[in-house]
């Protein structure tokens, strides 16, 4: 853990802020890209989890996205959130309890904060699928639904998006 913290706890500000202007370039340029400014959200996995998580917790109106997701994030073992936004802002959590790189409880912790902020939040904690299961070949477990069920928890936020 000293070796990811002293590597990742650097450069988090540079990444944060770099996922505060992604999002805030999208919603300026929404009508350009033909999507709702609205409905932005902002998705990531593992150090990317982490960084969706410092964005929303760094967020101003501007630059908030309308919904979160992490998968398997560090959450807020790097950068505690002091400022959960008051505006709704719904997270999906996914995470596999024999994660051997991020334990369970940090997706625990997020959820946890989350909820008793107030803030909406959906969590699917699947016991296998180990780190690294977005993006990788699937495993023919449960976590490789993951995705179906992200897509399914969006629909439900906005009834009215075309699938």
């Amino acid at each position: 853990w000293d070796l990811l913290d002293s590597v990742s706890l650097p450069v988090m500000p540079l990444m944060t802020q770099d996922g505060l202007t992604a999002v805030k370039y999208v919603r300026e340029h929404a009508k350009e890209f033909k999507i709702d400014p609205n409905k932005i959200g902002f998705e990531g996995s593992s150090a990317g989890g982490t960084v969706a998580w410092n964005v929303v917790c760094n967020a101003i109106d501007e630059n908030r996205p309308n919904f979160v997701a992490t998968n398997y994030g560090y959450g807020e073992a790097l950068a505690p959130c002091t400022n959960i936004p008051k505006a709704r802002t719904p997270m999906f959590i996914a995470v596999a309890i024999d994660d051997e790189l991020v334990p369970v409880q940090h997706s625990l912790n997020v959820f946890n904060k989350w909820l008793n902020a107030g803030q909406p939040v959906e969590a699917h904690i699947y016991q296998k699928g180990n780190h690294g299961y977005v993006g990788n070949p699937p495993q023919n477990l449960p976590v490789d639904g993951w995705f179906d069920r992200f897509v399914e928890w969006i629909f439900m936020l906005y009834p009215d998006t075309k699938k």
